[in-house]
């Protein structure tokens, strides 16, 4: 909805996928002297080599690899899966490949013509770059090795930057959706 791909949103497609039967997420409370820690573990339910969209599928592989999946044992009940405290440094490499996935999903679903990202990519790139030619103007052309000339494309760069966070649009499916 705000055309940026977050971890809680991550997070929000793993209760999707608990949801809708493919994994079940069990909170287990692990006391330490007078405090209490909660973990959670995550157990495979179902097959999810059928599942549409391609970031749901290597999200799965990326939590369940053969590495990570263990028999844990909580209220004489032992489920195989994987601890969330065991994936926090894992699972952060995947993420970047499937925050990807879900732009190039948006993109081929026809909600946005062209990736988020890659658009405010190019829009950051641009003011930057107006930027840097602000700097080389005004050190090889006399014109413009004035004060106002490089406030003019400190400002110019500095607006396109800003502005490039708000620069993807959605197609009309996007907006409906």
């Amino acid at each position: 909805y705000d055309e940026v791909v977050h971890p809680k949103d991550i997070t929000a497609q793993l209760i999707y996928l608990a949801v809708h039967g493919y994994i079940r997420i069990h909170q287990i409370e692990k006391k330490l002297l007078f405090m209490t820690s909660s973990d959670y573990i995550i157990e495979a339910l179902d097959d999810w080599t059928g599942l549409p969209n391609k970031f749901d599928r290597d999200l799965l592989d990326a939590i369940f690899d053969k590495t990570q999946v263990k028999k844990h044992e909580f209220d004489r009940v032992i489920v195989e899966g994987v601890a969330l405290s065991d994936l926090k440094h894992k699972l952060a490499t995947d993420v970047k490949d499937i925050k990807k996935q879900v732009y190039e999903a948006l993109v081929t679903k026809k909600y946005f013509p062209k990736s988020p990202a890659q658009v405010r990519n190019t829009y950051l790139g641009i003011g930057i770059g107006v930027i840097i030619l602000g700097v080389i103007a005004m050190s090889t052309i006399p014109f413009f090795s004035t004060p106002i000339a490089f406030i003019s494309f400190s400002l110019s760069g500095a607006i396109i930057i800003l502005f490039s966070f708000f620069m993807p649009r959605r197609t009309r499916e996007g907006v409906r959706v």
